[in-house]
């Protein structure tokens, strides 16, 4: 499936979206608010189902994560210098395998932005501009179809974000989950015995 073929479904979709008005500026303002509405909406979307489906392992990955940080500061505790690099090679391993799947979750919110993005540079380049009321040295008096959808999208974004826990809620990770993850004192007693014996 080409762009094109994309791009002539979202136009029949969303065409009308830009229509709502006589007024040229007015509707495309219209259109690019439901827009950014819309590719928020996706980007929510695609994000849940992806924790979703990753949830135990984002939390396997955080929890496993500070139990070796707490072992590799046990292991330096009783000078054991080996014990104490391999815990924190593992500990680091888990955070960027964490950071990566942070990314792929602003992935899974983003896609839909820039597939409208690259929407609206198919169907307005060129014939959107608006005049800002004020000018900096150094940057244009105007902006088209990207600032003024941009400039949508991070609103809606942000408003997103204010409105979202009241809208539903967030799972939230049991004590249960966590438990089965976490050192009690007695293990971590037995963990700081072993690592003084193996020095």
């Amino acid at each position: 499936m080409s762009f094109e073929t994309i791009f002539s479904v979202m136009d029949s979709l969303l065409m009308p979206l830009f229509e709502l008005s006589a007024n040229q500026a007015r509707a495309y303002l219209i259109g690019v608010l439901f827009l950014a509405f819309l590719a928020n909406l996706t980007g929510e979307v695609f994000t849940g189902i992806f924790f979703q489906r990753n949830r135990e392992e984002i939390i396997r990955l955080k929890v496993e994560a500070d139990k070796l940080g707490v072992l590799a500061m046990l292991a330096l505790s009783v000078d054991n210098r080996q014990a104490y690099e391999a815990c924190n090679r593992r500990a680091n391993e888990n955070f960027g395998r964490l950071f990566y799947l942070s990314i792929t979750i602003s992935a899974a919110y983003h896609w839909a932005g820039f597939l409208a993005l690259g929407w609206l540079q198919s169907r307005f380049m060129g014939r959107i501009e608006y005049q800002l009321p004020f000018t900096l040295p150094g940057f244009p008096a105007s902006i088209g179809y990207a600032g003024a959808f941009i400039l949508a999208y991070a609103l809606v974004h942000m408003l997103f974000r204010l409105v979202k826990p009241h809208l539903w809620k967030i799972p939230e990770v049991s004590a249960e989950e966590v438990e089965n993850f976490i050192l009690g004192p007695e293990e971590i007693r037995e963990m700081l015995e072993r690592l003084k014996k193996a020095k």
